[in-house]
């Protein structure tokens, strides 16, 4: 209990005290170009300095990575099967580690009406005669999958050092706030979760395989086999570090709260079943594992081998942010040291 206390009075005093944060300046990188609501923007890491930009809308641009470059090519368009509903949308691409060889590229996105849409996780190919230029209809379904609700459903797509693809999906819950079905601490359901599959083989009749490695593979509880991490509310972006090969994420907070997490493989297993995965737990309401509510002079942990976010941060007023430090700083005063572990 006394750490608890220590816990709180540090994040008060945090949260009182003036932060100081580094000054960033905003430049226009490419300012003879336009994109209509752009959600991303990566490189085909083939060798050559083009850059592609999805725009939400279902057009992937390419260009070369030149500030003064004054145009862009389309370099696909699927504006006929993308939703146009505000919270759909062409999310994420990631392009194959061979691309250069085998022109694959693979794009996430959802169709359908606010009512009823569908994710979509699918695989191009670029033309052969015109690199800047995809073949339309060579898409090949690798997973598809009908969403509960129309929100909560954003992610980004990519690819591993391990060669594995990488995807998110959102816990689709309604616009009532929280995560009421508990999607996201559902192991057999995909909603909330991170997910890794191997493109390069098929099996079980699905357009991937399964990675032995993966912790819930071949498991017998009826886990979703795909799983690498769980536990989280809307991973709308993500990325790895290409030094550490670290996954950093970006996670939609409730109400106030937003998170950063790192996303790790644990050293934890618990009757077989829990194989090397970290959970990050996504800040709600109530949780069935664990509960942890933090506030502006408020800290409160219940912990069950969750792992924390590495930062969170709020507009609320009085309490600008909590940086990676200061949130790890507290939960050593509290006496829990560095937390990695599954749920």
């Amino acid at each position: 209990m006394k750490n608890f206390f220590k816990a709180a009075l540090l994040i008060a005093m945090l949260c009182i005290a003036s932060s100081s944060h580094s000054q960033y300046v905003i430049r226009e990188a490419f300012p003879n170009l336009t994109f209509a609501y752009p959600v991303e923007m990566v490189h085909p890491g083939d060798g050559t300095n083009r850059l592609f930009v999805l725009e939400k809308g279902g057009r992937v641009l390419v260009f070369n990575n030149d500030q003064n470059v004054t145009s862009s090519k389309v370099f696909l368009d699927i504006t006929d099967r993308v939703s146009a509903y505000f919270y759909a949308g062409l999310f994420g691409i990631a392009f194959h580690p061979d691309y250069s060889t085998n022109k694959y590229f693979y794009v996430y996105y959802l169709s359908g009406t606010g009512a009823s849409l569908t994710m979509h996780l699918s695989r191009f190919t670029a033309s052969p005669a015109n690199p800047d230029s995809a073949l339309q209809n060579s898409e090949l379904d690798i997973l598809t999958l009908p969403c509960p609700s129309s929100n909560h459903n954003g992610s980004s797509i990519r690819f591993g050092a391990d060669g594995y693809l990488y995807f998110g999906f959102g816990d689709s819950s309604p616009g009532s706030g929280g995560d009421p079905e508990n999607k996201a601490q559902n192991r057999s359901q995909m909603f909330g979760k991170v997910h890794r599959i191997n493109v390069d083989s098929a099996s079980g009749g699905q357009n991937y395989s399964i990675p032995p490695s993966n912790p819930y593979y071949q498991n017998t509880s009826g886990y979703r086999e795909e799983i690498y991490a769980y536990g989280f509310r809307n991973m709308w972006k993500f990325t790895f570090d290409e030094t550490t090969g670290r996954l950093w994420l970006a996670d939609v907070g409730q109400t106030r709260w937003e998170e950063i997490n790192i996303v790790e493989a644990g050293k934890i297993t618990d009757g077989g079943e829990r194989k090397g995965l970290c959970v990050i737990i996504r800040q709600v309401t109530a949780i069935r594992q664990g509960l942890y509510l933090l506030n502006r002079f408020m800290f409160t942990v219940i912990l069950l081998e969750l792992a924390l976010p590495v930062d969170m941060y709020t507009e609320e007023a009085g309490c600008p942010d909590l940086r990676e430090s200061m949130f790890i700083q507290i939960i050593q005063q509290a006496g829990y040291g560095r937390l990695h572990g599954t749920a």
